[in-house]
């Protein structure tokens, strides 16, 4: 969860857009250390408030 902000930042995603993207590239999975369940745009949002 603490790895989502780089790319998102660096590509100026949005939440939904680092969330199809996640979806969409295998290397980005694997730098994340996701293998099954993937965040939504939600989990990421809240995430970056309690930051």
């Amino acid at each position: 969860m603490l790895k989502i902000p780089l790319p998102q930042q660096r590509y100026n995603l949005s939440d939904p857009q680092i969330e199809s993207v996640i979806r969409d590239r295998i290397s980005l999975l694997n730098f994340l250390g996701y293998t099954d369940k993937l965040t939504d745009k939600n989990i990421i949002w809240y995430f970056r408030e309690r930051l």
